[in-house]
């Protein structure tokens, strides 16, 4: 009965209301252009790129529209909202969804209120994050407090930290128990693979920040250099971005928060494991990337690189399903052995320390091949299907493919 009433006030007073302004905003129009936007504040990921993105659009193309955003109802990290908002223009959710769904209704019947909607983007299509100023800065008393919290479990500000960001299921399952997950399991990865590498960096000097809020195991390793902080008693919204700004890069495999150090602090980044690879990050030659071996079950072989170009690079099946659904349905998916990994990070390093510049030519050669086989099959796909993954994604290739896991996998390229 509760729900009934809420619902028989919002109909009659709420959405009225909301209408209303709605109407304001387009009676205003030739004067400033409102832009009504929705923010999923709710995973990590979302509300830490898709903010980036959209300030660096809106600066390069000097678009002078007054933009005014919703955030969900729940905020993944309270620390990040508050320096959004200095930055963008947040409306009263109970207040902007409305405004933001009736507009978007609006659409299916007339051209006009299409002016007045934002659509927030997830990947740096347009490549201008590597142009544009960051948008999260710290100041020098948040810097100083950040650097306290660290200094109490012997962190000096000289010392190199490598954040690790491995996915699994616990994160979402706790936060959100109502729902079931189990459909992206086919991203989830084996913490123990990565104990060789962060044994190796910590050999190298670095400290390995082990980040995350929530974590099914602990790694089978310890060492004075190596920090569970997604085990520790120091987790908060304010340290998840802190240790962002300051580490020296980052190892993810596609996780929420690693979007914090990618995006919003430039940082470099390894993205291992990474799925699917029609949704590969290609906008900066800071980023190393590789994907899990796709094994098909029909064919009973390893897929090659077009293969996988043409059937699981993105959402296209004409099903109710997800593509990860599809893709545990038909692929056995074999994520990379710690000696693999450990590989990986040894070349990311070089690479690194080359200024991000490939020197040798035969890897040059593998670089060239792989990514014009993956162009080639965008284009094919970009004529076959109109979603706007496939369309506003990726129109140059700036990162790199790891060129030990090609190597260790030649099939892909052939």
């Amino acid at each position: 009965m509760i729900k009934f009433i809420k619902f028989f006030l919002k109909i009659l007073i709420q959405y009225p209301i909301c209408l209303f302004f709605l109407i304001i905003i387009y009676i205003v129009r030739p004067i400033v252009v409102i832009r009504i936007g929705l923010l999923s504040s709710w995973r990590m990921g979302h509300f830490a790129h898709d903010p980036e993105i959209y300030l660096a659009n809106k600066n390069f193309y000097k678009i002078n529209s007054l933009d005014l955003i919703v955030n969900t109802n729940i905020i993944s990290n309270y620390f990040l909202k508050k320096k959004w908002s200095k930055k963008i223009n947040f409306l009263y959710p109970k207040f902007g969804f409305p405004i933001f769904k009736i507009n978007k209704f609006l659409i299916n019947y007339f051209n006009f209120p299409k002016q007045h909607q934002l659509l927030f983007k997830s990947y740096d299509g347009n490549n201008l994050l590597e142009k544009s100023e960051q948008n999260i800065l710290l100041n020098d008393e948040e810097k100083a407090e950040g650097w306290k919290i660290l200094r109490s479990i012997g962190i000096k500000r000289n010392d190199k930290i490598v954040c690790l960001d491995v996915r699994d299921n616990a994160y979402l399952s706790f936060r959100f128990p109502g729902r079931n997950w189990s459909y992206q399991d086919s991203r989830d990865c084996d913490i123990q693979k990565f104990i060789s590498l962060t044994k190796f960096l910590n050999q190298q000097g670095y400290y390995v920040f082990r980040m995350g809020r929530k974590v099914n195991k602990k790694m089978n390793y310890s060492h004075k250099k190596y920090f569970e902080y997604c085990n520790s008693d120091i987790q908060s919204d304010f340290l998840d971005i802190f240790v962002a700004s300051i580490c020296d890069f980052v190892i993810s495999t596609g996780t929420g928060w690693a979007a914090i150090p990618t995006f919003n602090f430039r940082k470099p980044a390894i993205y291992c494991n990474s799925l699917p690879v029609g949704e590969f990050l290609t906008h900066s030659k800071k980023i190393m990337l590789s994907t899990k071996i796709h094994y098909s079950k029909k064919k009973n072989k390893n897929l090659n690189l077009k293969e996988i170009m043409q059937q699981y690079a993105f959402s296209l099946h004409k099903t109710n399903k997800s593509l990860f659904e599809v893709m545990s349905e038909e692929l056995i998916l074999k994520e990379h052995n710690e000696e693999e990994l450990l590989l990986i990070v040894k070349e990311f390093l070089n690479y690194k320390n080359l200024g991000f510049k490939r020197l040798d030519i035969n890897e040059k050669k593998i670089q060239e091949k792989f990514w014009q086989i993956y162009s080639n099959e965008l284009e094919i796909l970009k004529k076959n299907y109109k979603n706007h993954f496939i369309h506003e994604n990726h129109k140059n290739f700036f990162s790199a493919i790891s060129v030990e896991f090609v190597k260790k996998n030649e099939y892909l390229i052939q």
